[in-house]
C-alpha cells in the first residue's frame, strides 16, 4: 500500500461507529484488520490521518476486554472445558504462514 495508516484510520473509523451502535464483536474485528496496518511509523510519526498506532493498541485493549466480560456471561461454566467427538475434525482456515513445528500445523 502506498499508506497503510489510511486503510488503519479507515478501519479504526468505522470500528469507532460500530462500538457506538454496541456491536462490540464487529468493531474488534475491524480493529484487529486495522492493525494489520500498523508498522513502526504509526506508533512514531506525525500522521495526518486520525489514528496513531497507540490508538489501536489501546482500543483493541479495550475492545477485547469488554468482549471477554460479554463471553463470560454468556458461557455456561459447567460445561465442559475439553470435549472430543470421535470421527469429527475441525479445520482452521487462516492467512497467517506458520512454520512446520507450529502448533497449528502440528495438530492437523
Amino acid at each position: 500500500f502506498e499508506c497503510p495508516l489510511a486503510a488503519a484510520a479507515t478501519y479504526f473509523s468505522i470500528a469507532q461507529i460500530l462500538a457506538f451502535q454496541g456491536r462490540l464483536r464487529r468493531a474488534l474485528a475491524l480493529i484487529q484488520m486495522g492493525f494489520v496496518f500498523i508498522r513502526d511509523k504509526g506508533f512514531n510519526e506525525c500522521t495526518p490521518w486520525p489514528v496513531q498506532g497507540w490508538d489501536m493498541l489501546l482500543a483493541g485493549r479495550n475492545l477485547a476486554h469488554k468482549v471477554r466480560e460479554l463471553d463470560n456471561e454468556a458461557v455456561d461454566s459447567r460445561a465442559p472445558h475439553s470435549l472430543r467427538v470421535q470421527g469429527q475434525k475441525i479445520a482452521v482456515v487462516t492467512v497467517c504462514a506458520y512454520a512446520e513445528d507450529e502448533v497449528v500445523r502440528v495438530l492437523s
